[in-house]
């Protein structure tokens, strides 16, 4: 690797690059955006249809806030061509699925949930983040996704590869820089076509995915029709995204 440099340049300059790249996102991916945008009306809509009263779906309601939140800083960091960022986010909504369903599985675990930081209200102790023992055992990956199913197998994967390319700080956290002539430097705009649209098209799979989770957590919290409905503009919208990736991202694999 050959000295590491950066151009030059002010935080308003690279801003206004920013708001730039959205613009042009908008314009260059409209078909991709409008379809993200329909699913995450379809979250919104589901998080508004359901009615929690009773305790075992309380915190898992809170996870589905958490996706919720996460699913539009996505669309954020999409449109400006933040593909990693994007990807980061995604990844802590993967695992507020996972681990909404577990809870929702393993209701006796509420407590080491809710005290998995035993010593967060001691400001100035060296152990205030330090998670329990009982919470370290007993939320391992291996246990969140040991679940049967092609959609839990999907979303392991995402959360390993998304772990792998956007939160660990292991050598796929180098891979967006930019080596020529002996020199590295930060790429602030991902400006791979290829790499672009497969990002908008596995993020959209991806929370197909745990909308089919909250789903299966939520379903008898809602009225009865207004799930029957919501079932049906789900498969709508999937043959849509279908139809959609079938004519601009055949080739993705």
């Amino acid at each position: 690797m050959g000295t590491i440099v950066g151009e030059r340049r002010s935080l308003d300059a690279y801003l206004e690059k920013e708001a730039k790249a959205a613009e042009e996102s908008h314009k260059h991916w409209k078909p991709e955006y409008e379809a993200y945008s329909q699913l995450t009306d379809l979250h919104m809509r589901f998080v508004a249809m359901i009615k929690i009263d009773d305790r075992s779906r309380e915190i898992p309601g809170g996870l589905l806030l958490v996706v919720e939140g996460q699913m539009l800083g996505v669309a954020s960091q999409l449109l400006r061509r933040h593909l990693i960022d994007a990807q980061m986010l995604t990844r802590r909504a993967i695992e507020a699925t996972a681990t909404a369903y577990f809870l929702w599985k393993n209701p006796q675990l509420r407590k080491v949930f809710e005290n998995a930081y035993p010593h967060f209200n001691k400001p100035g102790d060296p152990k205030r983040w330090l998670p329990s023992n009982a919470y370290r055992k007993k939320f391992k990956t291996a246990e969140l996704f040991d679940h049967p199913g092609e959609t839990w197998s999907s979303l392991s994967r995402s959360y390993a590869i998304l772990s792998a390319q956007a939160s660990h700080a292991g050598p796929c956290a180098m891979i967006p820089h930019k080596y020529k002539e002996g020199f590295c430097s930060l790429s602030f705009f991902d400006k791979d076509d290829v790499e672009i649209r497969r990002s908008w098209h596995f993020l959209m799979g991806t929370y197909w995915d745990m909308l089919r989770v909250f789903l299966a957590i939520m379903r008898d919290t809602a009225e009865v029709s207004s799930i029957r409905v919501f079932g049906d503009d789900m498969k709508i919208w999937r043959a849509t995204w279908a139809k959609l990736f079938k004519e601009r991202a055949y080739w993705l694999k």
